[in-house]
């Protein structure tokens, strides 16, 4: 709004004199700052904060009032939706593209997409960048699309890339959902940018995800990692991830992107798109890391560097933390620290000789050494002290919220939290396998976490009435209770996993909960089995030698395990297919041959470099 120049004449301004400025973007409004009002991103937002809100649209003049003189109306700030939606005229939204695109909000923002989320990554973030152009727009508004449709199927099962169903369906939300995603796909064709290309495989991937497809996923998944080398190799040639977080790449942007991957890199090692035989690991991705002189050791760091939150002091713990916000930063920082560590046992296994050997022995002993590496165990039991300093700091307020009950909107957040620090407490202390009295004692922490995801479990299913909002790419939920299943030594405690796994309603990733519930029922009959001789220790070390993939998508199981061979007498490698069926308590296991003559899987699935 232009001041006249009468105004600007005038000697002294008195502030009644001068009209209010109203058209800065959402986000400096609510901080109370100078808005720079650069569309349809505010320079000063993307700068500070890596997002902006974008701006309230003014609401026209009703033409049948007009003896009104009143000003045109701006919106207040209320409904999250709101406050991500542009002018029209930079959107050119269809009324249908609208409904879509609103749809992709509802959806970023539910319960189970924002679970162990940073910052407003899915709910701020994700939309901002996905309006910013029109090949985002499209790939947002075909989610969206395809969630309305998921929303009005139900639980029938979303096989939406068959021909036969778009044609059934002619032109309602899956036609539609399927001429988005067309759409982005040629836009990028044309030609975009490595962050915007970066966020398009992200959203194919929760589209694929979304309608069940895991290997056109994968191959998504091929895609965006490949991306991420060029782009994070660009930045350590210039000094580090900072150098590169700017307005093209806002740092909240390249972080949550590389938590994402980073969890998603993880599960293509075990979720395969054809069998183990005919599966290279990620083969784009692979060829990618050989033309920029990458290893996968090298690769996991430059992307733990770029998805570490900045961390806080974790030798000085509060005493209590004030809210849940103070109690995440802690663990997220705790979970950064973590996961730090993962290049440099990468690269420890990589050099003990365990994926050269078909020994099982030779393993159990590269193993050992492994987990007693000095620094290994340095390292987790600094953490060991870390996670109790946080757990005293969190309890007291954990304990004040869940006594308000599920009515207390933080109830729900502050399970989540401590599910994740035990899951965090169960799982990530390396060392603690070699003794099996260590993992008896995790048995009262495993009874706690499983309680604390059923309760979970079921606040979703009260709350949630579209599938499409049980999918989350960042929850490790349904692996985790795999892992209860199968290492926990409380036999009631496996019994209880596999419970949960039964009637499990969420889409974690590529994980098929299916599967995972099949491979869960099958290790029951491989504990009883192994329990049948020698002392638990053991027999511990026995179900060390424990391995599987999935194959084709998911479909399909490759199980291995020592099993007594009755006229020797001798523990022996076995290994079993199971292919899902409509019974998945009783899935046909059929003995196979030994798959590279028994030597470790993780060796043929890793990207290693040729050394």
């Amino acid at each position: 709004m232009e001041i006249t120049q009468s105004l600007v004449k005038r000697p002294r301004l008195t502030r009644t004199s001068v009209p209010k400025v109203r058209t800065g973007c959402i986000t400096c409004k609510r901080r109370h700052i100078k808005c720079d009002e650069t569309k349809p991103s505010c320079n000063n937002c993307i700068k500070n904060r890596g997002y902006c809100e974008g701006y309230v649209v003014k609401k026209e003049p009703s033409p049948v009032r007009s003896a009104s003189r009143s000003p045109p109306q701006i919106g207040h700030v209320a409904d999250p939706l709101v406050q991500v939606q542009l002018d029209p005229d930079l959107l050119d939204f269809t009324d249908n593209g609208m409904l879509c695109f609103q749809e992709f909000l509802q959806l970023m923002r539910g319960q189970w997409m924002t679970v162990l989320s940073t910052s407003d990554f899915w709910s701020s973030v994700v939309p901002q960048v996905a309006r910013s152009n029109d090949m985002l727009r499209n790939a947002a508004m075909a989610v969206g699309s395809l969630s309305l449709w998921r929303s009005e199927c139900g639980s029938i099962p979303p096989r939406a890339s068959s021909a036969e169903m778009v044609r059934e369906e002619k032109n309602g939300h899956l036609a539609t959902a399927l001429s988005y995603y067309g759409k982005s796909l040629r836009l990028l064709a044309a030609g975009s940018s490595l962050r915007d290309a970066l966020v398009l495989s992200l959203l194919l991937i929760h589209f694929e995800t979304l309608q069940d497809n895991r290997n056109a996923a994968i191959e998504h998944i091929n895609h965006g990692l490949a991306l991420f080398i060029i782009i994070l190799t660009n930045t350590a040639e210039h000094g580090s991830i900072e150098d590169i977080t700017s307005a093209s790449i806002p740092r909240p942007l390249i972080k949550g992107l590389a938590g994402i991957f980073l969890n998603l890199e993880t599960q293509t090692r075990v979720v395969l798109r054809d069998k183990f035989a005919n599966s290279a690991p990620l083969p784009h991705f692979s060829k990618t890391l050989r033309s920029q002189n990458q290893t996968i050791e090298s690769f996991s760091n430059l992307l733990n560097n770029a998805f570490i939150p900045q961390s806080l002091d974790l030798e000085h713990v509060p005493a209590v933390f004030s809210d849940l916000d103070h109690a995440e930063q802690y663990l997220s920082s705790l979970y950064g620290r973590q996961i730090s560590i993962v290049p440099m046992i990468l690269e420890k296994f990589r050099h003990s000789g365990m994926m050269e050997t078909e020994d099982h022995r030779a393993i159990w002993s590269a193993m050992v050494q492994l987990l007693e590496d000095t620094h290994i165990v340095s390292f987790c039991m600094k953490s060991i002290q870390i996670m109790k300093s946080i757990e005293t700091a969190f309890l007291p307020l954990f304990n004040r919220i869940t006594l308000e009950g599920p009515s207390s909107p933080e109830y729900f957040r502050a399970m989540q939290l401590r599910l994740q620090y035990l899951g965090i407490r169960i799982f990530n202390n390396m060392p603690q396998y070699l003794n099996v009295e260590h993992m008896q004692a995790l048995t009262p922490l495993c009874y706690e976490f499983l309680s604390l995801a059923s309760r979970i479990l079921d606040a979703l299913r009260r709350q949630i009435r579209n599938p499409a909002q049980y999918v989350s790419l960042q929850s490790p939920l349904s692996f985790e209770l795999l892992a209860m299943a199968t290492i926990c030594r409380d036999p009631l405690v496996r019994e209880e996993a596999i419970s949960i796994l039964r009637d499990y309603p969420c889409q974690d990733g590529l994980w098929n909960v299916k599967a995972i519930y099949a491979l869960a029922v099958r290790n029951r009959y491989v504990e009883q089995h192994n329990a049948i001789e020698h002392t638990p220790e053991v027999q511990w070390m026995r179900l060390w030698r424990r391995e599987y993939v999935f194959e084709n998508g998911g479909e399909r199981i490759l199980f291995r395990f020592l099993f007594k061979n009755q006229e020797s007498g001798e523990w022996e490698l076995v290994e079993e297919s199971g292919d899902l069926g409509h019974d998945l308590d009783n899935v046909k296991w059929t003995r196979r041959p030994l798959t590279g003559g028994g030597r470790l899987f993780m060796g043929s699935l890793m990207p290693w470099s040729k050394s």
